[in-house]
């Protein structure tokens, strides 16, 4: 789901890695509200579904910036985080419960 741009020097042109790292990285997201999902993002099993119409702009806006700074959030239960020795998605698959760090 995640696309973007690797930059990669080789030869001569690794003199200007400098000022390819120095330069600042942006980042562009969609959102779909409203809707649950077993794994987090819009690949999974649909859980629940709200009415949003409701919401405007301004008040998105405001739920997003409440979403700035530092944050302590759980891990996706389908991450490569590993627990006991195995991969959160490999107890996620296997309908296993685990707790599930942030």
């Amino acid at each position: 789901m995640a696309t973007g741009l690797l930059v990669c020097l080789v030869g001569e042109a690794t003199k200007l890695s400098q000022y390819v790292m120095a330069e600042d990285k942006c980042y562009r997201v969609g959102v779909k509200i409203g809707q649950k999902t077993d794994s987090g993002d819009v690949t999974g099993k649909i859980l629940e579904e709200k009415n949003v119409s409701h919401l405007t702009e301004e008040v998105i806006f405001a739920a997003a910036r409440k979403l700035m700074g530092v944050l302590s959030l759980p891990v996706p239960k389908y991450s490569a985080v590993k627990i006991s020795g195995r991969k959160l998605y490999e107890y996620a698959r296997g309908d296993e419960d685990v707790a599930i760090p942030s």
